[in-house]
This record gives C-alpha cells, sequence and structure tokens, in this order.
C-alpha cells in the first residue's frame, strides 16, 4: 500500500479532483457527441442510442469497481 507524506496530501488531492473532472468532462462530451449525432432522424430515435451509451458506459465502471483498492493510502506524519 502507498504511503503518502503529510507534506504532499494537497497534491494526491488535488491530482484526485482533476481526474474526477477530466472523466465527468469525457463522459458528458461522448453523451453530447453520440445525441447530436442522432439527432438528425429527431429527439425521440436519438434518445434510446444515446441512453444504451449511458448503460454501456455504466456496465464498464460496474465492472471495474471491483479493481479499485479497498483501503486509503497511510499517511505518514
Amino acid at each position: 500500500m502507498p504511503v503518502i507524506s503529510a507534506s504532499r496530501n494537497g497534491v494526491a488531492g488535488g491530482s484526485s479532483s482533476a481526474v474526477q473532472q477530466l472523466a465527468a468532462s469525457i463522459g458528458s462530451a461522448t453523451v453530447t457527441s453520440v445525441f447530436f449525432g442522432a439527432f438528425a432522424d429527431g429527439a425521440v430515435p436519438a434518445l434510446p442510442s444515446t441512453l444504451l451509451v449511458v448503460l454501456g458506459i455504466t456496465a464498464v465502471c460496474l465492472l471495474a469497481a471491483p479493481f479499485l483498492p479497498r483501503k486509503a493510502a497511510i499517511l505518514e506524519l
């Protein structure tokens, strides 16, 4: 398990926040691109394809969740 010194806590927290924001923006851009790509046929036909993409992304996240660390890093004082 990694050990993070007290002086590096801010760096670890900032990195985590940046990765979360990047992932949220990529997900939002993906769903929006799919919706507007399918929007040529109208809003109603675009919704099922967009919903399938959202469900696919959710399934990938659920499959990846067991591989996340179970415990936080040990803080070295």
